[in-house]
Parts: C-alpha cells; sequence; structure tokens
C-alpha cells in the first residue's frame, strides 16, 4: 500500500467513522471492560469497520494493526510482531467515552500510521463538530464541514502564532489528582479527551494541551503535531519525543500497558518553559514512584 491509497483508507474510515459515532451517540449501551473504562455499541462497530477495510493489508508481516478494541493488547506490545512491522496502524474508535456516551461534543475518532515506529500518517476526526484533523504526509490541514459540500480546508502551520497568544491549556484528568494549575494569567479547560488536548492547541485554541494517556489517543494527533512546529515535551525534563518505544509506553504499575510513561505537553519549543512552570505536582512524579 503506497501513500496515497493509505491516505484513502484514512478518510474513508474518518467518514464512515463518524457516520456510525453520530448514529450511534443517544440511546447506546455502555459496557465496561476488565480495566473499568467504558466501550459503547459505537466503539466496538467502529473498530470491526477498519478491521475490515485493512483485511488485505493486515496479511503482510510490514503490517500491523493496534486497536483499543482489540483482544490481545498486552501481548502485542512485547511481542516480535511489533519489531517486525513496517507500519504500525494505531486507531482508538472513540476517545472521550465518557464524554460521548453523556452526550457531548468533544469525543473524537483518531486514525495514525506510524512508520519505522515514527509518525507518518494521521487523523483525528471530531464528528460532532465535522471537524477534521488531517496530516497527508506532505501538509497538514484542519478541515471544517468535513465531509460535507462545504468543506474548508486550512492548514494546520498558519495557526501556530495564535496558539502563542491564547490564554487557555488543555489538560487532563490528572489535573483532578496529581498535577495542580498555578497561573493566573492562563486559564486550565478539561474537555474530557485526549485528542482534544493534542488538537486544540494545532488550531490555536489553546497555548498547549497536557497529554498522557494510550498510544492510540496520540498516533492520529501526532503528525499534525510536527507539522503545527510543536512538540511533545515530558514535563518534567523538557525532553521530546521522537519515536514509540515499548520502553516509553509500558505503562507503571497502576496502569495497563500502552500508556505513556509520564505526562507530556503540546506545545511550541519557545513556550514549553513558560508552560512547565504554571504546573505543580500535588503528589510525587509518575517516575518516582
Amino acid at each position: 500500500m503506497n501513500q496515497s491509497d493509505a491516505c484513502t483508507v484514512i478518510l474513508d474510515f474518518c467518514r464512515e467513522a463518524g457516520e456510525i459515532a453520530r448514529r450511534r451517540q443517544y440511546g447506546h449501551c455502555v459496557t465496561y471492560k476488565s480495566d473499568g473504562s467504558r466501550v459503547t455499541e459505537a466503539d466496538k462497530e467502529i473498530s470491526e469497520l477498519l478491521n475490515h477495510k485493512l483485511r488485505n493489508v493486515l496479511t503482510s508481516a510490514e503490517h500491523l494493526l493496534v486497536d483499543e478494541e482489540q483482544a490481545n493488547l498486552d501481548e502485542l506490545l512485547v511481542s516480535p510482531e511489533i519489531t517486525r512491522a513496517k507500519y504500525l496502524w494505531v486507531v482508538d474508535p472513540i476517545d472521550g467515552t465518557t464524554v460521548y456516551s453523556a452526550g457531548h461534543f468533544q469525543y473524537g475518532i483518531s486514525i495514525g500510521i506510524l512508520k519505522d515506529c515514527k509518525p507518518w500518517l494521521g487523523a483525528v476526526y471530531f464528528p460532532a463538530l465535522r471537524e477534521l484533523f488531517y496530516d497527508d504526509g506532505d501538509e497538514g490541514f484542519l478541515i471544517s464541514e468535513a465531509f460535507t459540500v462545504n468543506e474548508s480546508h486550512r492548514k494546520i502551520a498558519t495557526f501556530a502564532s495564535l496558539s502563542r497568544t491564547n490564554p487557555v491549556f488543555i489538560g487532563l484528568d490528572p489535573f483532578l489528582g496529581e498535577l495542580k494549575w498555578q497561573s493566573s494569567s492562563h486559564s486550565l479547560i478539561l474537555p474530557g479527551s485526549a485528542v482534544a488536548a493534542l488538537c486544540w492547541p494545532l488550531a490555536g485554541r489553546a497555548i498547549g494541551g497536557l497529554f498522557y494517556a494510550n498510544l492510540w489517543d496520540l498516533a492520529g494527533a501526532w503528525p499534525l503535531v510536527k507539522r503545527a512546529g510543536m512538540e511533545l515535551h515530558n514535563l518534567r525534563t523538557g525532553d521530546i519525543l521522537q519515536e514509540f518505544s515499548v520502553e516509553k509506553f509500558q505503562g507503571n504499575p497502576k496502569n495497563r500497558n500502552w500508556r505513556i510513561h509520564d505526562y507530556y505537553i503540546v506545545c511550541q519549543s519557545q513556550d514549553f518553559q513558560r508552560i512547565q512552570n504554571m504546573i505543580l505536582y500535588r503528589q510525587p512524579s509518575l517516575n518516582d514512584k
């Protein structure tokens, strides 16, 4: 499969998955997985959709699917298949399942391809907003009214200056526990989905965002982060996350595998130290435990 064909699969998947998510959002059945996380009928149907679309691609050892809803994830992380695969297709059928099941709008569908463990192609679709964040390997776009006759494309890089002056930071659940926001000049918003924390700074809606989630939450937005001139900075050290490795995504004793090992901040490099100074640890950091 070449780059153009892969992009076609990504776009077709986002369009069809978005239709499923909108149709299934109300009146659906919510169940719980063994780790306590929620799963809906939409998650399952979208997962089946991508598995069907990739049924021929996955016959090649070069291609491997990492799907939040597949059964053997823990074994897959440490299997030889991970190192053999040149292309990792990584999908989160519904990111922000809690807000989705509550009828809110800031959930997203994430799909990305890592090539040689580095971000290559990706998309995050917010069906309720009809916004598509999309990187085709050459350019990145924010597409408004996606998959309609009123589609409007803007290059992701055009929002970079807006994010630097925005007095908002996008947080996640750790701000309810281990982390504390201490800025009087910037407001903290917790939208309830990791993809919002990743994508909204790329659209100039925030100076940055916190990332502390799983690979499938990151993969779709990762190419766009770099396209926007931003990076994922380790909150403690400032080190930049450049590629996927088993070691960085094995979590810790409190979390299941595939979760990133520490907190990261999505922002432009010149803003990192300023944001770092706005965040305090209420408790010892993850790596100190």
